[in-house]
């Protein structure tokens, strides 16, 4: 089976939050949903994400997490989730405190082996 993008979820951003959500919806089933956040806070203990999940699906596994800090402190992690149910998955990012502005992105992808990552 090809590796091919099955869809682009919202990007959301705030400020304030402590559990962001986005969503993305229409996956088809078996594919494996990516996330990229980034973050900015003043407090490098804020930016930690805990946890990532699919009201669906549940949680999602790190692949990639980089924290700069370089007057403020900057974060940027990449999670997923393979073999997700099809539908329309809701997915809360758990941030350590309330960050001062965050990006998540979801993006959902058809054809990756499920096993192995």
């Amino acid at each position: 089976m090809a590796i091919a993008l099955d869809i682009v979820g919202v990007v959301a951003t705030g400020t304030g939050a402590t559990t962001p959500t986005c969503s993305i919806t229409g996956i088809a089933s078996g594919s494996t949903i990516i996330l990229c956040t980034s973050a900015e806070d003043g407090s490098a203990s804020d930016i930690v994400i805990t946890g990532v999940s699919s009201d669906i699906d549940g949680a999602f596994s790190k692949a990639k997490a980089q924290i700069l800090t370089v007057g403020n402190t900057n974060s940027a992690e990449i999670w997923y989730k393979s073999n997700c149910t099809a539908g329309d998955h809701v997915i809360t990012v758990t941030f350590t405190g309330a960050v001062n502005g965050h990006c998540l992105i979801a993006v959902s992808w058809t054809g990756l082996s499920n096993t192995g990552q």
